[in-house]
């Protein structure tokens, strides 16, 4: 007759335990590999966001010392006495060219 093999609780673990030792380094080495991965990732955006806080001070640095040279610019623009309303120039009339009204004989 033929000799049985009898498995056991014992022989599963036994059996088992080098295949979970195997996976849990696997697992072990991607998860290293994943943090390192992420921490170098965290370091380049770090630089590349002083990269943009310096570059945005500049910008504001620089900022004070445009605006009013460009108010002053727009500012001599404006010829003398010209009203200062906040208001849209007119439309010209139908028939008008650059604000000036086209003479017409009238109708009779």
């Amino acid at each position: 007759a033929g000799a049985r093999l009898e498995v056991t609780g014992d022989t599963f673990r036994q059996m088992a335990k080098p295949l979970a030792d195997e996976l849990v380094a696997d697992l072990d080495r991607e998860h290293s590999s994943e943090i390192d991965y992420l921490y170098n990732e965290q370091l380049q955006l770090r630089a590349e966001l002083e990269r943009v806080v310096q570059l945005m001070q500049q910008v504001e640095a620089s900022r004070p010392t445009a605006l009013p040279v460009e108010v002053d610019a727009s500012r001599r623009m404006v010829p003398p006495g010209a009203p200062r309303s906040r208001a849209a120039p007119p439309v010209a009339a139908a028939g008008d060219q650059d604000g000036i009204r086209e003479s017409r004989p009238a109708d009779t």
